[in-house]
């Protein structure tokens, strides 16, 4: 991650916050993925911004990017509900227990 920030930002960026992560960076960016951190620094780079992002910038394009990914699935799972409710009938899944008395039905039904 270091070394493509000092790639896309050159000595901008090594000036600034040094050869290799401090403390606070490594911190800052502990609890978030590496393919989260290197979308969130693509996003910074193709923005084309002449500053040089610091750890607040990274962070926020991180929980931005999360932010748009949490929204896709809630709708994907809003879209999947409303096919499900457009089936005609949709098959219910049984509790264990109305399976269980389901199962007890037809073999009375059937005398076994």
């Amino acid at each position: 991650m270091w070394a493509s920030m000092a790639d896309a930002y050159g000595s901008a960026f090594t000036s600034q916050f040094g050869a290799t992560p401090n403390e606070t960076w490594a911190a800052g960016l502990a609890d978030h993925s590496l393919v989260d951190i290197n979308l969130a620094i693509g996003r910074l780079v193709n923005a084309g911004r002449e500053f040089t992002p610091n750890l607040a910038s990274v962070i926020f394009e991180i929980t931005k990017g999360a932010k748009h990914w949490g929204h896709a699935r809630i709708e994907a799972a809003d879209q999947a509900q409303e096919n499900m409710q457009a089936l005609p009938n949709p098959a219910r899944i049984l509790s264990p227990a109305e399976a269980k008395e389901q199962i007890n039905k037809i073999r009375q039904e059937c005398r076994l």
